[in-house]
């Protein structure tokens, strides 16, 4: 059985050594290690809050906190259509969409990650410094999609996924009561 953990340690010599030292005298395998700045409080549960509060089109809210949820680089909704990928919305330093883009995401059936490939067009890889990764969950329909992407830290592990898509779920329920509009 595999878990994921993410802990903060203060910023002093010898912090990670010594958590290292008792992991690895149980046996555990350290896969990645990253560091990150402080992202606030911003939990899963405080973005739904804010999802659900949403005056209007909740998906720029959904998308504005998915990187701090999960410590990602950044977040877009899109949308197929005939002309390529549309962007609903997008979080900060998510890179544009190139005209024509059909990721194998689409359509999306079920919350999964996809590694980075020769797919991923170039400007998504130069916005993920180390290796690219997306998690994608279903929106409103099968052709529209809430897409994370992180460079650093571990892969999307499957409960990452599940709140992933029970956060999409909360936008779809929210943005029936409003139309949804284009970013």
């Amino acid at each position: 059985m595999q878990y994921a953990s993410r802990i903060s340690l203060p910023d002093r010599p010898g912090a990670f050594a010594a958590v290292a030292t008792a992991l690895g005298a149980a046996g555990v395998v350290v896969e990645a290690l990253s560091s990150h700045p402080p992202t606030g409080d911003q939990t899963a549960t405080a973005l739904a809050a804010s999802v659900a509060e949403a005056p209007l089109d909740p998906l720029p809210t959904l998308v504005g906190g998915l990187p701090a949820v999960f410590a990602a680089d950044w977040a877009m909704a899109v949308e197929d259509s005939p002309e390529g990928l549309r962007v609903m919305a997008a979080s900060g330093g998510a890179p544009p969409c190139p005209a024509g883009l059909r990721p194998p995401f689409l359509p999306v059936r079920s919350a999964t990650r996809t590694p980075q490939a020769s797919w991923m067009p170039s400007e998504w890889r130069a916005a993920l410094p180390h290796r690219a990764e997306v998690a994608s969950a279903r929106l409103h329909t099968p052709s529209a999609a809430v897409v994370v992407a992180r460079s650093v830290g571990p892969r999307f592990r499957v409960p990452e996924l599940r709140r992933l898509d029970e956060l999409a779920r909360i936008a779809v329920a929210v943005a029936s009561r409003v139309p949804l509009a284009t970013a």
